[in-house]
């Protein structure tokens, strides 16, 4: 097994644990940057202290895209009864699950129910197939 194959697998294990440990702590890792070298890895590392205030009702911490969704979908000209909403993109049925002020071309952020992968649209898209039927 070549090194950086070992490294990678490490990594996957080393982040398993270090997550949990954090989140004993009250800590969570940023997602980190790794550089791996032909018999060495360097990893860059940023904890953040969780704060309890913001979690939702169930314990866990409230998903980005969907708080932007909620606080920007005027500004995108959106409606927020759009949020949950399924949408059939050629043939396949997707979940609005948010919004990703970063990438103002494609910001719609979707879900993929038959595979749950991420996938971004832009609003027209999003309003033609509104517009089109393509409500699930």
């Amino acid at each position: 097994m070549k090194p950086i194959d070992r490294f990678k697998t490490i990594s996957k294990e080393f982040d398993a644990d270090l997550k949990a440990v954090l989140a004993k702590h009250g800590y969570a890792m940023e997602p980190r940057r790794i550089v791996f070298d032909r018999d060495a890895a360097t990893a860059h590392l940023k904890l953040v202290l969780i704060d309890t205030l913001y979690r939702t009702e169930n314990g866990e911490l409230p998903d980005p895209a969907r708080q932007h969704f909620k606080t920007y979908y005027t500004l995108y000209d959106l409606k927020l009864e759009w949020l949950d909403m399924k949408v059939n993109f050629e043939g396949k049925i997707y979940t609005v699950v948010g919004l990703n002020p970063r990438k103002p071309k494609n910001c719609v952020v979707l879900r993929n129910d038959a595979t749950g992968n991420l996938a971004n649209c832009s609003t027209q898209s999003l309003k033609y197939r509104l517009a089109q039927k393509a409500r699930v």
